[in-house]
C-alpha cells in the first residue's frame, strides 16, 4: 500500500515538474508590443515591466534552483518529506512570481483603454504561447 502512495506522489511530482518547466519559459521583454497602442503608453508599459525586471529574473532563478534541487534528491536520496518541501517551496516562489504578474498587469491597464488592454493581454499571451514552443523571436527551440 505504501509502495502505491509512493508512487502516485511522485508521479504528481514529476507531472508538477513537467508542468513547471513548460511554464516557466521567459516573460515578455519590454519590446515595443505590435499592437495599436501610441508611443507615449508603450513607453510608460516598458518602464512599468523594467521596474519588476530584477524581481522577475531572480524569482526565475530560484524556481530553477529549486528543480534542480529536486531532481539531486529524486536521483541521490528519492527523501519524500524532502521532495514535498522542495515542491511547497518552488510553487511558492511560482505563485509569488504571478502576484508581480499581476502587479505589472494591474499598472498597464491604469493607463489603457480596455480595448487597447485586450488587445495588449491578446499579444502577451500568443507571445508566451510561441515562445513555450520555440516561435517567437529570440527564443531558440527546446532541445
Amino acid at each position: 500500500m505504501k509502495t502505491n502512495s509512493n508512487k502516485i506522489v511522485l508521479t504528481a511530482v514529476f507531472l508538477m515538474i513537467l508542468l513547471a518547466s513548460l511554464s516557466s519559459q521567459p516573460q515578455e521583454n519590454c519590446r515595443k508590443p505590435k499592437v495599436q497602442i501610441d508611443e507615449k503608453k508603450i513607453t510608460e508599459i516598458r518602464e512599468i515591466r523594467s521596474r519588476y525586471f530584477k524581481d522577475i529574473e531572480k524569482k526565475k532563478i530560484k524556481i530553477q534552483e529549486k528543480k534542480l534541487e529536486i531532481k539531486k534528491v529524486l536521483l541521490d536520496e528519492y527523501d519524500m518529506d524532502k521532495l514535498k518541501d522542495l515542491t511547497y517551496d518552488m510553487h511558492k516562489i511560482m505563485a509569488e512570481l504571478q502576484i508581480i504578474e499581476f502587479s505589472i498587469d494591474a499598472e498597464i491597464k491604469e493607463i489603457l483603454t480596455d480595448a487597447e488592454f485586450h488587445r495588449y493581454i491578446q499579444h502577451r499571451q500568443k507571445m508566451k504561447k510561441m515562445r513555450r514552443f520555440g516561435h517567437a523571436p529570440g527564443k531558440s527551440k527546446r532541445h
